[in-house]
């Protein structure tokens, strides 16, 4: 029984280095610097921070239909888009009713029709999911363009932080193993 105890302390505390010296390799991996950053941003810029083209539109969001195609005849007759936005959306009334530019698939419907829309051109009465009604504006598209590195940077040091330390970890492995001659059982034995 004591060398049974004394056995179990001994594998415990290999296991407590063992855990304790990975967390260190982790902790003490170095930091990406603002060069890493760069390349790494350019490296990858076409796959992961292109967007594709965007829309920009205003929108008049009322609670019920009637409203809705009431306001839609008074713009069709000449109304200022802004101006009826201004008094009767609950979208962003004080700046007209305008929505940041985004790209295909949000908004659901209304954001399908957007994209169907020339420039300066009014949509009919949407039925939103959440029962509302929209009229919207296409206002301008936008090409597609690089999101700026300013807006990713931090997201970018994070990836690479967990490289580094990935790296830390399983070069400091390896470098044991060279170094104790150590062979990794893979489970399976052979005759």
């Amino acid at each position: 029984n004591g060398k049974l105890y004394k056995n179990q302390i001994l594998k415990d505390t290999r296991s407590l280095l063992y855990d304790q010296y990975l967390k260190w390799l982790v902790n003490n991996a170095p930091n990406p610097d603002s060069v890493d950053i760069q390349q790494y941003y350019q490296n990858n810029k076409e796959e992961k921070y292109l967007e594709g083209p965007k829309v920009a539109v205003r929108e008049i969001k009322v609670l019920n239909k009637e409203l809705a195609d009431s306001l839609l005849l008074e713009l069709q007759y000449g109304a200022n888009f802004e101006e009826v936005a201004h008094k009767h959306s609950k979208t962003n009334p004080y700046s007209g009713g305008l929505i940041p530019a985004f790209t295909k698939g949000k908004y659901n419907q209304m954001g399908e029709i957007a994209f169907s829309l020339n420039t300066g051109e009014l949509s009919d009465v949407i039925m939103n999911l959440d029962r509302t009604y929209s009229i919207i504006l296409l206002e301008k598209t936008i090409d597609p363009e690089y999101i700026p590195i300013e807006q990713v940077h931090n997201r970018i040091e994070s990836i690479l932080k967990r490289q580094n330390q990935t790296d830390a970890k399983e070069n400091a492995l390896k470098d044991l193993h060279k170094k104790y001659n150590v062979i990794i059982n893979t489970g399976t034995y052979t005759n």
